[in-house]
C-alpha cells in the first residue's frame, strides 16, 4: 500500500518545470483574451438569440428583446464575478503562493539567508544578556559585601 502511495506521488502528481517561459505565454494570452471576451460575448449571444433562443424565449416570454436578453446573460456573468472574487480567487492564491515558495522562488532563499542572520543576532543577545547577567550578580554580590 505504501508503495502505491509512492509511485502516484513519483509519477501521477510530479510537477515538471520548463522555466518562465510557458507560463509566460499562457498569462499573456489569458490576459489578451480580456480584450477579445466581450466582442465574443456580443457575437455569440446576438447569433444565439436570434438562429435559435428567440423563437423559443417568445413561447413564454413575448417581451423579451435581443437586449433584455443581451442584459440576462451579462448578469449572469456578473453574478459569475462574484462568485469568482469571494471564493474562487482567495482558494488561487494559496495554491499559487504553495506553488510559487515549491519551484524556485528567490525569495526563498533569500530568507533562509535572513533566518541565518538572525539566528546569528540571537545568539549574540544571549550572550550579551548571559554576560549582563553575570555582571549584574557580581554587582548584587559587591554591594551586599560592603
Amino acid at each position: 500500500m505504501v508503495r502505491s502511495h509512492h509511485l502516484l506521488n513519483d509519477y501521477m502528481f510530479r510537477q515538471y518545470s520548463f522555466g518562465p517561459w510557458l507560463g509566460a505565454f499562457k498569462d499573456l494570452s489569458s490576459r489578451a483574451l480580456f480584450y477579445l471576451t466581450p466582442i465574443n460575448l456580443f457575437m455569440l449571444a446576438a447569433t444565439t438569440y436570434h438562429i435559435t433562443a428567440r423563437d423559443f424565449i417568445w413561447q413564454y416570454a413575448p417581451w423579451v428583446n435581443f437586449w433584455m436578453f443581451f442584459g440576462a446573460l451579462v448578469f449572469g456573468a456578473l453574478c459569475a464575478m462574484v462568485i469568482e472574487y469571494k471564493i474562487i480567487v482567495p482558494s488561487s492564491v494559496q495554491f499559487s503562493n504553495v506553488q510559487g515558495y515549491k519551484h524556485g522562488n528567490p525569495i526563498r532563499g533569500d530568507l533562509e539567508t535572513i533566518m541565518g542572520e538572525i539566528k546569528k543576532i540571537e545568539e549574540k543577545l544571549e550572550a550579551i544578556d548571559a554576560k549582563c547577567s553575570e555582571l549584574s550578580s557580581e554587582k548584587r554580590k559587591t554591594s551586599e559585601n560592603t
